[in-house]
């Protein structure tokens, strides 16, 4: 009987278990079992599916990953590919990793002809999967998400290199996964710091807009720089808008409100983010919070102060959760800052805590919040309430809001603060003043009505402010009004002001890239409303001036990306601006006509910045306007002003203009007026090349004698009219034109001077008129009609001008003597009266006086022959109080004829150094000449007086003093002395002398010294500073340890034996001293300027620690000199390192 069998079958990869006593049978049937599906897919396969949804699709182009592409196809490419390289690309979710590795296998495979496979994230995988793979070289494998494959990464990766040891392989994760990949890597014995990594960052601005751009279409691509600045922080939520949008199920007006929009943004990284069931909630909480305070910054203790109290845990705990976050991706951290990215679901979290979805109504989140937080958390948390405020504001358009009990206690502290809190509370507004523009201009009225007696804060403050809420068309007619209040209250200029009111509104008339024209529209009807008001302020001709922007042809576009700032000048669409540039004209051509001559002075000087620069398909614009002028110009017949003015505006027209338009510039000029008082008023507020053609073959000595003819002529021609007619007309002109055209006019006094020339009577009525008026008239008119007088009727002249003491009027008695100096300048020789009332004045306690004077004495000094009068009276006025009064005294020793300093007796070269001792500075190129001058020929005077000034601003440093100039534009003095050393050692025994403020000593006498020795110090100024090193006399080492400094490098690189010497000598004395003159010997190369390219270290560090290196080559080993050359490394090290590890990603869309 045959033994009974078990039989026991097992399939391929199956397990047979059997126990049995006797004879046992095991039969394995390798059945042919059907195959998976194959794992891995082509490129194609993986990024292309023609099914997929348009913003899932990858078929968009690669925009701003140029250079990260370069970087990984090098690095897979270059080399041996028998390495088996491993790469990570590290990304954000919806950052548009898909989308570059579908880049990245198009480039690999163009340049090696070699496979690429990708191993999806959904893709099921067995120990079979490596040999599925094409064989070969020149293979790439993706394996995309391995986040989402924690355990079965390190079986996959450990089967692909041993079957496929060439292959190179790329791995893609978010920032979540990194840890558990480098826990793989080290399973499978990789050095991960060896393996490198790149990461998908945000998009700029621009690529975004680009992006955006592709996605939404021709119809509707202007939205693209909307779209970029909203969410263009997140490819995917960039595709997704920009594709609802094509669509027409997304209204852009409402793009970050949107609740489908809210929906992907939740799905995509909410979601996929918290994972953990069991942190989940408390993830969340934690994510309320920082959404509310965001950029949470963990160095401040308020922050966490108020998220320990709102979510009721500890400091560890909530530390370890924002590591968990960062970690996850959906936080990120710069230094100590996080914040929610992408931007928007900071904000799609802060609406899920505050707002209730149903009813729209806030919720108690914001006042838990707002009971913990306080400083820069509660900034926070009103700017970013604010914000979402305004994107929920349209489904509760009657519902209560959630940001009014932030603005309650903002409003609180505003009205209750000092100026400096005011300040600071004003910066939060102007955040969040576009998102909440009715509360912001509430707040700011009322200062603006009352005019608060703070001008800092009324003018530098409040305008940006302002300018942020009119970014609200609804609000914007409001903001301008306001900002034109402020604008009338500050004179300061408006280039040197970027932030004051007038210029704001030049911001807000202007056009720029997307800015709807409503903006332009409403600021010229703000600036007819004005006019209408009376309010024309010829000076700056405003609010004409503002109209300046409408008749541009370009738009100026700053767009920042990292540390660059693209200014571009993008060209306007003609047909776009026709319409409100011809609101704007009109304007003008109505205040052309007012019966004030301010504004139609103001509005004709405008005209000549609408016809500016109209080229190219502006051009056809350009006649019409001139037509309309010209018709205007007939119709009102404007007065002498007004009709300067408009000539002014035509005159480039006229004489450069082409065909149709220089015609019709002319037009403009056949109607006006051509009476005396026209051509006077073009002769007072001209010059004799104004109004030439002038080219290379221009003649300006007949352009002058022809000016002098046409000021005959004029003359001649008022000689019919009566002494006080001519004054009247001359007064009104000057009067009223230096108001009207806002400048001092350029003619007046050759004009007068031809008016009364040879007519004695004529001049005296003007002088006596003159005098009747303000200073302004007296400072134009009474030099050259006094001068006239004195060629004409010295008499007479003498009489006004011995009255003029009696009257003690400041402008008379300047002016008269200006009329001295007038005429000595025209070759006329002065009456003994005029020198002695000269003499009397020049010790008058007004400086504007004994300005006159002083000019006049350097003016007879270079053309008088009485030259020792002349040095007389120039020393006889004290100048050192007047603002220009050295550059005055100075120009008497420049030019033709000068003085020298032999000239001048001992008391009166006393007198006048004294006075240049206590001068406010040094810098005019005329005093440092004067200066040099004088160490030329008295070096003891020189130096006494420079020392003066530097013991003057020890003991009392004035804002305004200077002791020495920045640099010596004219020649070094003292340098050619043959007593330099002398000189030398006088510094240096003035620096050992008892001081008060030794710092103060120390700023300003290393620069006398070096003035003397030189930058680059000698054997002469070496050997003087070693004989106080060599005197073992501490307190002289001490004393003269600055002087040091000034080596500029010379002595540390090219006198190591010097250094050696006086190290030692110092070390000898205490280690304090010698720490005290190695510092002195560092600062002469590590200070001063220094400059480099963002990410470099500086060429001047790598320098120093080069040159230091090889000078340690030759010294003795912890020697006291190479003790400072280690120092020097060390500390150029240091700098090089902070260079290199500075942060330099500059986030432009986002404060941290």
């Amino acid at each position: 009987m045959p033994t009974p069998v078990q039989r026991n079958t097992a399939f391929h990869g199956g397990v047979v278990n059997a126990v049995q006593c006797g004879s046992q049978t095991v039969e394995n049937h390798f059945y042919p079992e059907p195959l998976a599906p194959d794992p891995w897919l082509t490129p194609e396969q993986a990024f292309d599916d023609p099914r997929a949804a348009a913003y899932y699709s990858h078929h968009w182009g690669l925009v701003g990953r140029s250079e990260l592409l370069e970087q990984m196809i090098s690095f897979l490419t270059e080399g041996s590919a028998a390495e088996g390289k491993i790469g990570v690309l590290l990304g954000v979710a919806g950052g548009g990793k898909s989308r570059m590795l579908r880049a990245l296998a198009a480039e690999f495979a163009r340049r090696t002809e070699g496979a690429v496979r990708v191993l999806p994230a959904s893709a099921a995988v067995d120990h079979r999967l490596a040999e599925r793979l094409p064989t070969g070289t020149g293979l790439l494998v993706m394996i995309e998400d391995v986040h989402q494959r924690p355990d079965g990464l390190t079986g996959v990766l450990g089967e692909i290199r041993r079957e496929r040891p060439n292959a190179a392989i790329l791995l893609s994760t978010r920032p979540s996964g990194t840890a558990a990949l480098r826990t793989t890597l080290r399973q499978l014995r990789i050095d991960d710091a060896q393996v490198p990594s790149w990461e998908v960052g945000e998009l700029s601005t621009r690529d975004a807009a680009a992006l955006a751009g592709e996605a939404l279409g021709e119809e509707k691509r202007h939205l693209a720089r909307r779209l970029a600045a909203a969410v263009g922080d997140s490819p995917f939520l960039l595709v997704f808008s920009a594709v609802e949008i094509a669509r027409g199920r997304l209204d852009p007006r409402w793009l970050e409100s949107d609740a489908g929009l809210h929906r992907q943004v939740a799905e995509a990284f909410i979601a996929t983010a918290l994972t953990d069931p069991v942190t989940r909630d408390d993830d969340r909480a934690l994510l309320y919070a920082v959404a509310a305070m965001q950029p949470v910054r963990t160095d401040v203790p308020h922050f966490f102060k108020a998220m320990e109290a709102l979510l009721g845990t500890t400091d560890t705990v909530l530390r370890a959760q924002l590591v968990r976050l960062v970690n996850s991706g959906v936080l990120t951290r710069r230094g100590s800052s996080h914040r929610i990215l992408p931007d928007l679901l900071g904000d799609v979290l802060l609406a899920e805590a505050a707002i209730d979805p149903g009813s729209g109504s806030p919720t108690t989140f914001l006042e838990r919040v707002l009971a913990h937080a306080d400083g820069g958390a509660l900034t926070h948390l009103l700017v970013n309430t604010g914000r979402v405020d305004w994107q929920w504001s349209r489904l509760r358009p009657m519902g209560r809001s959630p940001v009014e009990p932030l603005w309650r206690r903002l409003e609180s502290a505003y009205g209750d603060g000092d100026p400096d809190t005011r300040s600071s509370l004003l910066k939060i507004v102007r955040r969040v003043a576009p998102f909440q523009p009715r509360r912001a201009l509430d707040l700011v009225r009322p200062v603006v009505d009352a005019g608060s007696a703070d001008a800092r804060h009324l003018l530098d403050d409040i305008p940006p402010v302002i300018a942020a809420a009119a970014q609200d068309p609804d609000h914007l007619g409001e903001a301008l009004d306001l900002l034109w209040r402020l604008g009338q209250c500050d004179p300061r200029p408006l280039h040197s002001t970027p932030a004051s009111a007038l210029r704001l509104l030049h911001d807000l008339a202007s056009y720029s890239r997307d800015k709807p024209l409503l903006y332009q529209e409403a600021v010229i009807d703000a600036v007819a409303r004005w006019t209408r008001q009376g309010a024309v302020y010829p000076d700056g001709r405003m609010p004409f001036a503002l109209l300046d922007r409408i008749f541009e042809t370009v738009a100026e576009h700053h767009e920042r990306d990292g540390w660059t700032l693209t200014i571009s000048r993008l060209p306007l669409s003609a047909d776009r601006v026709t319409t409100v540039r011809a609101r704007a004209y009109q304007v003008l051509l109505e205040a052309y006509g007012s019966p004030d001559p301010a504004q139609a002075c103001a509005a004709a000087r405008s005209f000549a910045e609408a016809f500016r620069d109209q080229r190219g398909p502006f051009e056809g614009s350009l006649v019409p306007a001139l037509q309309a002028l010209a018709a205007r110009t007939r119709e009102v017949r404007p007065g002498p002003l007004v009709a300067l003015a408009v000539r002014r505006s035509v005159y480039w027209q006229v004489n450069y203009g082409h065909g149709q338009a220089a015609e019709m510039a002319r037009a403009v000029l056949d109607p006006l007026p051509d009476s005396l008082p026209h051509r006077l008023a073009v002769l007072m507020y001209s010059d004799a090349h104004e109004w030439a053609v002038v080219d290379d073959e221009y003649d300006f000595a007949a352009a002058e004698r022809d000016w002098e003819h046409r000021l005959d002529e004029a003359a001649e021609e008022a000689s019919t009219w009566s002494d006080g007619v001519v004054w009247e007309i001359l007064c009104d002109l000057l009067e009223t034109g230096r108001h009207a055209l806002a400048e001092t006019p350029a003619g007046c006094s050759q004009l007068v001077a031809r008016m009364v020339s040879g007519r004695p009577t004529r001049a005296l009525a003007v002088v006596r008129g003159a005098m009747e008026r303000d200073d302004n008239t007296v400072d134009l008119v009474l030099a050259p009609a006094l001068g006239a007088l004195w060629a004409s009727d010295p008499r007479s002249a003498e009489g006004v001008v011995t009255d003029l003491p009696l009257m003690d009027r400041v402008a008379s008695l300047r002016s008269a003597v200006r009329a001295s100096e007038w005429r000595i300048a025209t070759g006329e020789a002065l009456h003994p009266q005029e020198f002695a009332m000269a003499g009397r004045l020049s010790s008058h306690p007004d400086t504007t006086v004994r300005t006159a004077v002083l000019r006049l004495a350097a003016t007879m000094i270079h053309r008088s022959e009485a030259r020792t009068e002349a040095v007389a009276l120039l020393c006889s006025v004290p100048f050192s109080d007047l603002g220009r009064g050295a550059a005055d005294f100075c120009w008497a020793f420049v030019g033709p004829n000068a003085l020298t300093w032999t000239e001048l007796t001992s008391t009166q070269r006393a007198s006048c150094v004294a006075e240049l001792e206590k001068v406010p500075t040094l810098e005019d190129h005329r005093v440092q000449k004067t200066v040099t001058a004088l160490s030329e020929a008295y070096e003891d005077d020189a130096l006494h007086m420079v020392l003066g000034r530097l013991e003057a601003w020890e003991h009392d440093a004035g804002p305004h003093f200077v002791p020495l100039p920045f640099a010596w534009s004219t020649g070094q003095p003292f340098r050619n002395s043959p007593n330099r050393g002398s000189l030398l050692r006088r510094v240096v025994q003035w620096f050992g002398a008892e001081r008060e403020n030794p710092w103060r000593r120390e700023l300003y006498g290393v620069d006398l010294f070096t003035t003397i020795a030189g930058d680059a110090y000698d054997s002469e100024a070496r050997e003087v500073l070693l004989e106080c090193f060599r005197s073992c006399d501490p307190a002289r080492m001490d004393a003269v340890a600055p002087l040091l400094s000034g080596g500029n490098g010379q002595l540390l690189w090219e006198e190591t034996g010097f250094v050696a010497e006086v190290l030692r000598s110092a070390a000898e004395q205490s280690e304090e001293l010698y720490r005290k003159v190695g510092g002195h010997l560092m600062s002469s190369v590590t200070c001063g300027s220094k400059s480099t390219v963002p990410g470099q270290p500086f060429p001047k560090d790598i320098e120093i620690q080069e040159r230091a290196a090889q000078a340690r080559v030759a010294l003795p080993a912890g020697s006291p000199e190479d003790r400072l050359y280690a120092a020097l490394q060390d500390h150029a090290s240091a700098e090089i390192s902070r260079a290199l590890g500075e942060d330099l990603d500059v986030d432009a869309r986002r404060n941290w």
